[in-house]
């Protein structure tokens, strides 16, 4: 059961990072006349509103109650079949 839950979260993943790299990749067209703000340093300035909203869950769920996985108990996982 577990390993299933993990071979569909990985596709599921694999799925949305697709499809966000398609929606980046279409949309860094540069715009006529558009200059990236600059640092005085010449850096990208990063300032604006930045928000922590996630639509993730970022709980521990109950087969991986801690972020850390002993070196023992590490395992290769499985490859997805069809990604």
């Amino acid at each position: 059961m577990t390993s299933t839950l993990v071979k569909a979260a990985l596709a599921s993943g694999a799925i949305a990072i697709s499809c966000l790299t398609g929606a980046v990749a279409q949309s860094t067209a540069p715009v006529a006349g558009y200059k990236v703000p600059r640092t005085p340093a010449g850096h990208p300035e990063f300032g604006g509103v930045w928000l922590s909203h996630s639509i993730l869950e970022l709980e521990a769920l109950p087969e991986a109650p801690t972020l850390v996985v002993p070196e023992a108990e590490a395992t290769v996982p499985e490859p997805v079949a069809g990604a």
